[in-house]
């Protein structure tokens, strides 16, 4: 009986670290995408409010992969000739180009702090209003 009572403390110990870890990524996730955000300028115009999963997306890779990124500007670019690419292809398109600087550099990444940085492009695409974005592409082209 002594051995069942210990492994159930051992296994209730185990699950109630990863919770606390879970909940400590959760928390370090939210502040950073509140860095990101920060004091960005957000021009999105109101008849694309499907264009918030797309953010949504942006948002989760930045947290991701670039966590020391800081947008200043955010917006859609439909006068791109990607556009018309895509949707010759018979997909509906979604490009948001980002204007941002970086706090700091991890050695291996060209970017240099603080400097600014303009027009870095996110494609999405899907096949109808009923479908969800899904980012194919970003960075400059």
């Amino acid at each position: 009986m002594k051995n069942r009572n210990k492994k159930c403390f051992i296994v209730l110990f185990i699950l109630s670290i990863i919770a606390i870890l879970m909940v400590i990524y959760k928390i370090k996730e939210k502040q950073t995408t509140e860095l990101i955000f920060e004091n960005a300028v957000i021009d999105i115009p109101e008849d694309t409010p499907d264009a918030d999963q797309a953010v949504h997306i942006l948002e989760k890779t930045l947290v991701n992969q670039m966590p020391e990124c800081r947008i200043t500007k955010l917006y859609v670019d439909d006068r791109s000739p990607l556009v018309q690419t895509y949707e010759k292809k018979g997909e509906e398109v979604l490009l948001l180009q980002m204007d941002f600087y970086i706090v700091e550099t991890n050695g291996a990444d060209p970017l240099i702090p603080y400097q600014q940085y303009e027009g870095y492009t996110w494609t999405f695409t899907r096949k109808d209003a009923d479908n969800k974005w899904s980012l194919i592409s970003w960075g400059y082209f």
